[in-house]
């Protein structure tokens, strides 16, 4: 799991120390999203991708726009 990897690292005398993981470490990793109740912009963008080139319904549904997770 990144967030607990990313809060420890061992510094140059041997101590373990806690340290702030990087903003950007977090956006990459879809847990981190998925704990928020959100998707993760690669997952939005293949779903954007897969409803504009591969299924385009009729017309919009409730469905669409509210996800069941």
């Amino acid at each position: 799991m990144l967030a607990d990897r990313a809060w420890t690292a061992d510094a140059d005398d041997g101590e373990v120390r806690r340290v702030r993981p990087r903003l950007s470490d977090l956006h990459d990793e879809p847990r981190e999203w998925h704990q928020r109740g959100l998707r993760h912009p690669d997952e939005i963008a293949s779903l954007v991708h897969t409803r504009l080139l591969e299924n385009v319904p009729a017309d919009p549904a409730y469905r669409d726009f509210f996800s069941a997770e």
